[in-house]
């Protein structure tokens, strides 16, 4: 992968105190992101011919894909925060239903949100690439659900992982 600052300074901190890690974490994802993509992810994410993502924060893995081929339509619902990755525009959930069979991408949906569960509902592609804790910090029960009954997990791409979190790149097919 030609570039990832993210991962650069997750590995640069790696072997430090965790508490010192955690510390740095809480700027990091302000700048980048609450997951560190990492070169699998990023090459997977490539693969897909177009991606919607939902809930893109500050684009930076809308802008890792895209860098990495991939053609991404990204939406948040505060698209004026900064720093600013990649352009998103203005747009929640429902904006995931005007993508047609594009590939769903979520990294870190809300955490007891209806926002996850909302735009895979929306969703007319059959591919989806999730990132976060299965049944933990992100989403809430009825996305999971939704996810398990209607989808079948294809593979699980390992990420780097700040310590004491268990996220992952997820990716789904619909049944």
């Amino acid at each position: 992968m030609p570039l990832n600052p993210y991962a650069d300074l997750f590995e640069a901190l790696r072997g430090e105190r965790d508490e010192l890690r955690l510390a740095v974490r809480k700027k990091l994802v302000w700048a980048y992101s609450w997951a560190v993509p990492g070169a699998d992810a990023v090459a997977e994410l490539a693969r897909a011919s177009s991606i919607v993502e939902i809930g893109a924060g500050t684009g930076y893995w809308a802008w890792l894909a895209s860098l990495a081929g991939a053609r991404v339509d990204a939406y948040d619902i505060a698209p004026e925060q900064a720093p600013k990755w990649y352009d998103v525009k203005a747009g929640g959930p429902e904006r995931a239903r005007e993508h047609g069979d594009a590939a769903l991408l979520m990294v870190w949906p809300p955490y007891e949100s209806t926002m996850a569960a909302e735009a895979l509902a929306g969703h007319g592609g059959s591919r989806v690439f999730y990132v976060g804790e299965l049944r933990g910090r992100t989403a809430d029960d009825s996305f999971h659900e939704a996810l398990d009954s209607r989808y079948r997990l294809e593979k699980e791409i390992p990420i780097p992982r700040w310590p004491g979190f268990n996220d992952g790149f997820f990716v789904y097919v619909r049944r």
